[in-house]
């Protein structure tokens, strides 16, 4: 396995030198993206502990011999579910169990099973030690108690001076700045993603429908290995107007716009891309003038990219040059969200940029009684000298895109 991995644990434990860090593999089934950063990892079930200063591992009568008392003192502990022969029949066993991983593989200490975990943690919790936690699911006030908060409350319950540390925040401020694997790694989904919206406009005609052409994105993205990032949206005429249409259902007449937003998950990172084309191969007047406004939009927005800036200064930009161009009211969500292991990955929005931050930049102008809906999102990435927009290769010009679909 990568040494990434480690060096990502190791940054993370500096930040936490006292304690025990905990970090769940997943919630609800769902795995953890960040287990999955800090592992490399994707399960729903398991744990990462980290212990910069040592815990005592494998003692008892479960490990019986000279280390009966003694142990051993780990600092990075896996703990993953025991291998399940019937569901293993089924084929709905994971490949991520403690019997089919070796610690040098995954360079850890110790590979226990997740049953462990209460006789791993609670000699150091028993005597007052911090628990840094990182969380499974986003926190929220509404609903009922999350797996998070449950795990929590008997920590609570069963050890008394036990200091309980929300370290959730430290990690997603790590994922927020890329690193260079993972910066090569969007560039080769953004290609992929390319190359699917290329394959669209070689086939889209009048006539068709629109699941005929997420069908066409689909087996494209399954030929590379990926899967859909998201729901892709589809989105002819009045559809284009309903920010996240996926039904993907309608018929596309001739005169129609085409929006297309989607993005190809590959290698555990995401890519998010929308144009919008003429199905007849030419703009008219006004759907030209509406795109021009989107594209003047996006182009103002994209230069303000720098250290320093911030995605609601982004937004602001794209908003000003729509609303001097009348069309503000159709403008009606934001500008930009970080991308990586997840589509709306991580990040505080509120931070001014610095180089690795990664996100998207979107404006749109939706205009229901006219059934047209224009967008137009590039993903960026902020460098010491100021960006680079790493989806550049696919054009945005409404002269380009006429030109590629004259060529069909």
């Amino acid at each position: 396995m990568s040494d990434i991995y480690g060096k990502r644990r190791a940054r993370l434990m500096e930040r936490f030198p006292e304690g025990i860090l905990l970090v769940q593999a997943g919630a609800n089934g769902r795995p953890n993206r960040n287990f999955t950063y800090l592992t490399g990892l994707t399960t729903g079930a398991g744990a990462l502990v980290l212990a910069p200063g040592g815990v005592r591992a494998c003692t008892g009568r479960n490990y019986p011999g000279p280390d009966y008392l003694r142990g051993r003192i780990v600092h990075q502990v896996l703990l993953l579910p025991p291998a399940d022969p019937m569901l293993s029949r089924w084929g709905e066993d994971s490949a991520v169990t403690a019997g089919a991983m070796r610690p040098e593989e995954s360079g850890v200490d110790l590979i226990l099973q997740v049953g462990a975990m209460d006789e791993l943690l609670s000699p150091a919790l028993d005597h007052g030690a911090t628990l840094n936690y990182v969380r499974a699911a986003a926190a929220g006030l509404s609903g009922g108690p999350d797996e998070d908060s449950l795990f929590l409350d008997r920590v609570r319950q069963r050890f008394f001076d036990v200091r309980l540390v929300n370290a959730t925040p430290e990690l997603e401020e790590m994922r927020r700045l890329k690193e260079p694997d993972e910066i090569e790694k969007t560039r080769k989904a953004i290609a992929v993603t390319d190359e699917a919206l290329r394959r669209v406009y070689g086939m889209a005609r009048p006539g068709m429908f629109e699941y005929e052409l997420e069908a066409e994105i689909t087996g494209h993205y399954r030929s590379h290995g990926g899967t859909h990032a998201f729901e892709p949206i589809v989105a002819t005429g009045r559809n284009a107007c309903s920010l996240h249409y996926t039904e993907n259902r309608g018929k596309i007449a001739a005169g129609d716009l085409v929006l297309l937003d989607t993005g190809v998950c590959l290698d555990g990172y995401n890519s998010d891309i929308t144009r919008t084309f003429p199905v007849d191969g030419r703009f008219t007047s006004r759907q030209r003038e509406i795109y021009e406004v989107v594209l003047a939009a996006l182009e103002a927005a994209t230069a303000m990219a720098a250290p320093g800036a911030d995605l609601g200064a982004i937004h602001a930009c794209a908003w000003d040059v729509i609303h001097k161009a009348g069309f503000s009211r159709y403008f009606i969500h934001g500008t930009s969200h970080f991308i990586g292991m997840d589509t709306h990955d991580v990040g505080d929005r509120y931070v001014p940029l610095e180089p690795g931050a990664l996100f998207t930049v979107e404006p749109g102008i939706y205009i229901p009684e006219e059934g047209i809906g224009i967008r137009l999102e590039d993903e960026v990435l902020v460098t010491a000298a100021g960006h680079e927009v790493l989806s550049a290769a696919l054009p945005r010009k409404a002269e380009e895109i006429e030109e590629i679909l004259a060529g069909r």
